[in-house]
C-alpha cells in the first residue's frame, strides 16, 4: 500500500470505502493493543515472581499512575476532536495552531506532575495507601511518574499518526517498544534478581525509545500537525476551546481511575493480595477489551473528520460497523481466554517461594465474572468512541461517572452488606458495572443518532 499524504488520507477517510477505512486504521491499533495486553500480562508475571506483595504494590501504584496518565489522555482525546474537525474541514492553519496549543497544555501538565513527586509519600498516606505498598513501591511510583510525563508526548504522537492514517507505523513502533521493555524487565528480574524499581526503569527506557520518533514526527515542517515556534504561546481563545471540549474527558478518565484506586482500597478488606488478584484479572480480560479499544480510538478520529466534512451519514455508519467488528472480536478472544485461563492464572500465582494456592483461587474468583461482563464493556467503548467523535464529551463524562460511582462502588458496598459471596464480590461488581455501563451508553448513543438524523439527515 502506497503511503498517502495527509490530504489524501483526509479524502480517503471522508469518501473511501468505510469498512476498509475502519479496518486499515483500526486493525493495526487493535493488534498493538492486543500485543500490549500480552506484554502487560508478562510484566505482571515478572512482578509476581518477586513476591505477592510486590505484584499487589505494582497493581496498586499502576492504578494511581493511571490517574495522572488519563488526565493527559482526556486532554489529548478531547483536543483531537477539535483538531480532527479542523483537518476534516481542510482548515490546515487552524489544525496546526490547535496542535501547538495542545503541546503547551501537555508541557504544563508535565511540570505539575514532576513538581509533585517529592510530596508523594505524604499524598500516598493521605489516601490511606497501605504502608507495605509505600515501602515496596514509592521509588517505583516516582520513576513511573517521570516515565508517564515522557509518555504524554508519545500519546500525542500516536494521536497525530492516527489522524494521518499511519497506524501501521504506530503498531510497529509500539511493539518494538514493548519488546524492549519486556526484555529489559526480564534481565532485571530474572538475570539480576532486582526488585520492582527496575520495572519502572524498563518502562522509562521503552517510552524514551518512542519519544525519539515522536520528536521527529512533530518537528516535520511539512506536516499540518508540526511544532511551529511562532505558535508556541498561549492563545486564550484556542486554549479555551480545547479545554472546554477536553475537560469532561479528562475528568471522566481521571475520576474513573481514582474510583478504581478507591475500589482497591476497599477490597483490601479481603487481604492485600486481592488487589493483585483484581489487577491480574483486569489484565487478562484486558486482552479482549484493549483489542477493541484500537478500533474505538480510530472510530473517534474517523467520525470527527467526517463530521467536519459534513458527512453525518458516514459518521453514524462508522459507529455501527465498529460495534459489529468489536463485538465479534470480543466473543472470539473471550472464548480463547476461557480455554487457557487455568494455566495462565497458575503462572501468576507462582512466585520465588512457590505456588500461592490462596492467591490462585482469588484470581479465579474474580476472572470469570469479569470476563462475562466484558461483552457489554466492548459495546460501551464503541459507544463512548462515537460520543467523543461527535464532540459530546460531557455525555461521555456522565457515562464514565455513572460507571464508577453508580454502577461500581455502590454495587460493591451493597454486595458486601447484603450477600455472603466473599472473595467473589469484586468479580461480581465488575460484571454488573460492565453490563450497566454498556446499557446506559447505548441509550445515550441512540438518542444522539436520532438527533443527528433529525438535524442533518432529514
Amino acid at each position: 500500500m502506497l503511503k498517502r499524504t495527509e490530504e489524501e488520507f483526509r479524502e480517503y477517510s471522508t469518501s473511501g470505502n468505510l469498512l476498509n477505512v475502519l479496518l486499515e486504521v483500526g486493525l493495526p491499533l487493535a493488534l498493538f493493543s492486543l500485543f500490549n495486553s500480552v506484554f502487560n500480562i508478562l510484566d505482571m508475571m515478572m512482578a509476581s515472581h518477586v513476591s505477592t506483595v510486590a505484584v499487589s504494590a505494582v497493581a496498586y501504584m499502576a492504578q494511581l499512575q493511571m490517574i495522572v496518565h488519563t488526565v493527559a489522555q482526556g486532554v489529548i482525546a478531547g483536543s483531537m476532536v477539535k483538531i480532527n474537525r479542523s483537518f476534516g474541514m481542510q482548515k490546515y492553519e487552524e489544525t496546526k495552531h490547535y496542535t501547538n496549543q495542545l503541546i503547551l497544555l501537555l508541557t504544563l501538565l508535565s511540570l505539575i506532575v514532576l513538581l509533585s513527586i517529592p510530596f508523594m509519600p505524604a499524598i500516598l498516606r493521605l489516601i490511606r495507601t497501605p504502608e507495605e505498598f509505600i515501602d515496596e513501591g514509592f521509588k517505583y511510583f516516582s520513576l513511573l511518574l517521570v516515565a508517564t510525563c515522557v509518555n504524554f508526548y508519545n500519546q500525542l504522537f500516536v494521536s497525530i499518526e492516527k489522524t494521518r492514517g499511519n497506524t501501521r507505523k504506530i503498531m510497529v513502533l509500539n511493539i518494538l517498544s514493548m519488546v524492549l521493555k519486556l526484555g529489559l524487565t526480564a534481565i532485571f528480574i530474572y538475570g539480576m534478581d532486582a526488585d520492582i524499581i527496575m520495572i519502572a526503569v524498563a518502562s522509562l527506557l521503552s517510552y524514551l525509545f518512542i519519544f525519539c520518533f515522536a520528536i521527529f514526527c512533530i518537528t516535520d515542517k511539512k506536516s499540518h500537525f508540526s511544532i511551529d515556534p511562532s505558535l508556541l504561546k498561549f492563545d486564550k481563545h484556542k486554549i479555551g476551546r480545547l479545554i472546554n471540549i477536553s475537560y469532561p474527558l479528562a475528568i471522566e478518565k481521571a475520576s474513573f481511575s481514582m474510583g478504581k484506586a478507591l475500589v482497591n482500597s476497599m477490597i483490601i478488606y479481603y487481604g492485600s493480595a486481592m488487589v493483585g488478584a483484581l489487577g491480574i484479572s483486569n489484565n487478562l480480560t484486558g486482552i479482549s477489551n484493549n483489542f477493541q479499544g484500537g478500533f474505538s480510538d480510530s472510530e473517534s478520529a474517523i467520525i470527527s473528520q467526517n463530521i467536519g466534512a459534513g458527512r453525518y451519514d458516514r459518521a453514524i455508519k462508522a459507529y455501527f460497523l465498529t460495534t459489529i467488528i468489536v463485538t465479534i472480536a470480543n466473543l472470539i478472544i473471550s472464548l480463547l481466554l476461557l480455554l487457557f485461563s487455568s494455566p495462565l492464572i497458575h503462572i501468576f500465582a507462582t512466585a520465588r517461594g512457590g505456588v500461592d494456592r490462596e492467591f490462585e483461587m482469588m484470581i479465579k474468583s474474580v476472572f470469570l465474572y469479569d470476563l462475562i461482563g466484558g461483552v457489554l464493556l466492548v459495546i460501551n467503548s464503541s459507544n463512548v468512541g462515537f460520543l467523543v467523535g461527535i464532540g459530546k464529551t460531557k455525555l461521555a463524562l456522565f457515562n464514565g461517572l455513572c460507571r464508577m460511582f453508580l454502577f461500581r462502588i455502590p454495587v460493591l458496598m451493597l454486595l458486601e452488606r447484603f450477600t455472603n459471596l466473599g472473595s467473589e464480590i469484586p468479580g461480581v461488581m465488575m460484571m454488573i458495572s460492565h453490563i450497566l455501563s454498556g446499557l446506559l451508553s447505548s441509550l445515550l448513543v441512540a438518542y444522539e443518532i436520532i438527533q443527528l438524523r433529525k438535524k442533518h439527515l432529514a
